[in-house]
């Protein structure tokens, strides 16, 4: 029978604790951390997000993915909703957290409009 050998955490990590999960809540504060910087610095804030309609938080954030996936890829993502000047990718970690911000954006948007019972409308916001 071949003996399996447990995974060890970096010297200075306690045993206890499992490094995928140190490194599942890192990127989760990542996101949190992005999607704070978006209503703060950024000033995008909820009320401003909904007036967003039929998935462009979701279109951006798939247009960060997608630009994670090809980094070097120098054109700017079809699914990119606003002015291409507004697409700042950087790199595909950094693309990947702005993206879950984004789709965090976008599910908090379809959670408020929920609870108000506001349906998506033809009238989309612009930036």
């Amino acid at each position: 029978m071949r003996k399996v050998r447990k995974k060890m955490n970096p010297p200075g990590m306690p045993e206890q604790v499992p490094v995928s999960k140190l490194i599942a809540e890192d990127v989760l504060n990542d996101v949190k951390n992005e999607r704070r910087r978006q209503m703060t610095t950024a000033g995008h804030t909820p009320a401003g997000d909904d007036r967003y309609r039929h998935g462009v938080l979701a279109n951006a954030g798939a247009a960060y993915a997608l630009q994670a996936a090809n980094p070097h890829n120098n054109t700017v993502p079809a699914a990119w909703p606003w002015r291409h000047d507004l697409f700042r990718s950087t790199t595909p970690r950094r693309d990947l957290i702005k993206a879950a911000a984004l789709i965090l954006a976008e599910i908090e948007r379809i959670d408020r409009m929920t609870l108000c019972r506001v349906p998506d409308t033809d009238e989309d916001a612009t930036e």
